[in-house]
């Protein structure tokens, strides 16, 4: 789960890498079939903006508002943007707050704690 903002600088220029993340998890293998799903949380956004926020950025996975930041307050999350892994169980199992410089990596890392 990534939770952004979408008035976030850093969010803004995230967008392309959360998108790149989505296609690597969609081109592997070994995670067809696989219950592994991305979504976007809008940090205060409303439903409007998280539309405006997919067209602008082309996302390909689902966001979610949070108007109220229900999500971000409930997990304590330092900032936007954050990523959160849950387990299937639906326990914190991963957080990642800032940016990522290898979505690849950042995958990789995600996967090995999902023991994948």
């Amino acid at each position: 789960m990534e939770i952004f903002s979408d008035t976030c600088p850093h969010c803004m220029l995230q967008a392309p890498v959360a998108n790149r993340i989505f296609r690597l998890m969609e081109q592997d293998p070994k995670l067809e079939g696989a219950p592994l799903k991305m979504m976007g949380v809008g940090f205060y956004g409303t439903a409007a903006a998280m539309e405006k926020w997919k067209a602008k950025y082309q996302v390909p996975f689902p966001l979610i508002p949070d108007p109220q930041a229900q999500v971000g307050k409930a997990l304590d999350i330092p900032g936007t943007p954050t990523y959160v892994v849950l387990d299937k169980q639906g326990r914190v199992i991963y957080v990642f707050a800032g940016e990522i410089d290898s979505p690849k990596k950042f995958l990789t890392e995600v996967l090995a704690r999902l023991k994948f």
